[in-house]
């Protein structure tokens, strides 16, 4: 056991002498409040602090006065991150993360080595299938299961031919589809890639219709209609064939 003992009001530490460069100063900075200290200079330890635990128990990296339990200051320009959580290991459910925990529960967050995404999970497993917020290396957020693409109709206007009892609107363009999700079979049908609400936007243009006339905007889903109709005067109807009043 190495015992030092400075009763004065100055410094207290153990000093390790290199090339001039690479000195280094352990020990109490009595000049900071008595906080244990790990510097690197050649001149004693009230200089070039790295590393200091307060006497209040506080751990500060990079700052002398650590503001929390565990502080990490930096104030230069650089890019890179000032906190690295590395796993080298190879293991498909390797994770480098963080968990965060108060009395009730706690959330995980890091990369998780399946897929390389990032997520969130709650509780200290972190995995595709218990993730609660995952984002893929792209940038695409793939949980929650969102749909992520747009389907429009290559040309403006389609005219429908009165007296039809079959005139399909064709959404046949995709403008985006992130993540290859959606599949178009025919001008007319897609296959929706998971189970959920879509909306459907299209305006209708009624010209020159009958008194006597109706427009039925038909969608199947599964091959069931969900028929709603629209007369010529406006009236509206869901689930019918016709608007009768």
């Amino acid at each position: 056991m190495l015992w030092l003992d400075n009763q004065s009001a100055n410094d207290n530490y153990i000093y390790f002498q290199g090339d001039g460069t690479q000195d280094w100063a352990v020990g109490i900075d009595d000049g900071n409040a008595g906080n244990f200290t790990i510097s690197k200079n050649n001149t004693g330890i009230g200089s070039g602090q790295k590393f200091v635990i307060e006497v209040g128990g506080n751990v500060g990296i990079g700052t002398t006065n650590p503001a929390e339990n565990f502080h990490v200051y930096e104030s230069n320009s650089t890019t890179t991150p000032g906190l690295l959580v590395e796993n080298s290991n190879t293991g498909t459910t390797t994770i480098a993360g963080a968990e965060f925990k108060t009395h009730s529960t706690s959330w995980t967050v890091g990369n998780i080595g399946t897929d390389d995404s990032f997520g969130i999970a709650n509780g200290s497993t972190l995995l595709t299938t218990t993730s609660k917020l995952s984002i893929d290396t792209s940038g695409n957020v793939t949980k929650p299961s969102n749909c992520a693409f747009l389907v429009t109709r290559i040309t403006s206007d389609q005219t429908v031919t009165n007296g039809s009892t079959t005139n399909w609107i064709d959404f046949n363009n995709i403008e985006y589809d992130i993540g290859s999700d959606i599949t178009i079979s025919t001008d007319t049908e897609f296959t929706a890639p998971v189970d959920g609400k879509y909306q459907f936007n299209a305006v209708i243009r009624l010209n020159n219709i009958s008194i006597a006339g109706y427009y039925i905007l038909g969608i199947y889903a599964n091959g069931t209609a969900r028929r709603n109709s629209i007369r010529d005067y406006g009236h509206f109807g869901t689930g019918a064939t016709a608007v009768t009043y």
